[in-house]
């Protein structure tokens, strides 16, 4: 092996292990993004996940019963 295929080789692995080593940290200010914990950034988009299904679901059966009349 050439010793420039080494030296990648080795970039690599080394990249790698600091991404490894860097996930914790990342993780952590990913969850309080904005200083709003992950655990409300899950309830904001449950609600409205919520709301748009309700949306949906009232809006076809007023159409469905708008097309029988």
């Amino acid at each position: 092996m050439p010793i420039g295929e080494q030296l990648a080789d080795l970039l690599r692995s080394d990249l790698t292990a600091s991404a490894v080593k860097a996930t914790p940290p990342v993780s952590a200010v990913v969850a309080t993004f904005l200083g709003v914990p992950l655990a409300d950034w899950v309830l904001a988009v449950t609600l409205v996940y919520t709301s748009l299904q309700i949306y949906v679901l009232i809006r076809d059966k007023l159409v469905q019963r708008h097309k029988k009349e």
